[in-house]
């Protein structure tokens, strides 16, 4: 999973005109927020990035909610592999593939240094390092500014590690270089509601090569892909991730390949201010009850003190108990996620 992460806060409106929106790093990558994300996965015809310039107006007020991803924002050396990631201070947490991509953020600057995921490569490689840390974005950014990004890595392994013991060595490498324009700003409409927003647009060519390493014959090209890159991001105010990202095939005719709109978000670990949900009893040595006070599914997911994902499950029933029996002792953050995107975070104390 590719992460182009975007930061998002604008200059107040005008009660009339949209103003030129400048970003800066005030509400970027705070630890303790959380945030939803929906997928459509429909199709995406109808979809349209519409022109660059200022005063624009977007309504995507079509978009269809299929997929929900859950993103948490923690300190760097809270996480699994953070002391791999020395010059990383906060990592963003993705639930869908259980990956941390890690960042180096000041007020003036965001860098990428890597990611990690027991996922990546069949599990056997769980950290990727930038061979440089990648310039995300630098603050203050506003309309038509621009930023200049490379990204590039290499892993590697024996063919045993990767499932092949009849190949020496495996390696892959991947660089792309990109740039960032703030082309457009302006309004746009949104399922979740309207935001006047900074556009970002990303366009450049990644490179990707797969080799391995035979007995007696050595390096062998196998495989490999150079591709454009073309994606479009939406930020709004007081925001942390786009409103909007549209993904582009940059081939032929520039048609949306995949679209991703903000839900909603949670700022820190707090108790619940009203009775919506109720978890009891807490602490809890084996059954959970979660009584909520309206009909409809919703999602629960258990995570641990360093922020990695332990569970999901869907609630059904207005009451419901579950077993947390095989949880180890210790501290868990419950995020619930109803059927409107709306999150309740609790924090709960295993015995």
């Amino acid at each position: 999973m590719k992460h182009f992460f975007a930061p998002a806060v604008l200059l107040l409106l005008s009660s009339a005109v949209t103003a030129q929106t400048t970003l800066t790093a005030n509400t970027y990558l705070q630890a303790g927020q959380s945030y939803v994300l929906s997928t459509d996965t429909a199709g995406y015809s109808g979809y349209d990035p519409g022109e660059a310039g200022p005063g624009q107006s977007w309504n995507f007020s079509n978009f269809e909610e299929h997929i929900f991803d859950t993103t948490q924002i923690v300190h760097a050396d809270w996480t699994p592999n953070g002391s791999n990631f020395p010059q990383a201070n906060l990592a963003m947490f993705s639930a869908a593939d259980s990956t941390y991509t890690y960042y180096d953020v000041s007020s003036s600057y965001v860098h990428g240094i890597g990611l990690s995921s027991t996922s990546v490569m069949a599990g056997f490689i769980n950290s990727i390092h930038y061979d440089s840390p990648t310039r995300e974005f630098r603050f203050p950014l506003t309309y038509l500014d621009t930023i200049q990004t490379r990204r590039s890595f290499q892993i590697g392994g024996s063919g045993a590690d990767f499932g092949d013991p009849s190949i020496d060595s495996i390696r892959v490498s991947f660089e792309e270089e990109v740039v960032k324009e703030a082309d457009a700003y302006g309004s746009i409409i949104i399922p979740s509601g309207s935001y006047n927003v900074l556009r970002i647009k990303e366009s450049g060519t990644s490179i990707s090569n797969f080799e391995i390493k035979l007995p007696f014959i050595g390096w062998q090209a196998v495989g490999g892909d150079t591709s454009d890159v073309l994606s479009y991001s939406f930020q709004a105010d007081g925001i942390l991730p786009p409103v909007l990202t549209l993904t582009m095939n940059p081939e032929g005719d520039n048609t949306v390949t995949y679209a991703q709109a903000y839900k909603s978000v949670s700022t820190g670990i707090k108790e619940n201010a009203n009775n919506s949900v109720k978890i009891y009893p807490n602490p809890v040595s084996d059954l959970l009850t979660i009584a909520k006070t309206t009909n409809g599914k919703a999602i629960i997911q258990v995570y641990d003190i360093t922020g990695k994902l332990i569970e999901t499950r869907q609630l059904n029933n207005v009451v419901e108990q579950i077993s947390v029996a095989h949880l180890s002792q210790g501290i868990y953050i419950l995020n619930m996620i109803d059927a409107n995107g709306s999150i309740k975070t609790e924090r709960l104390i295993k015995q």
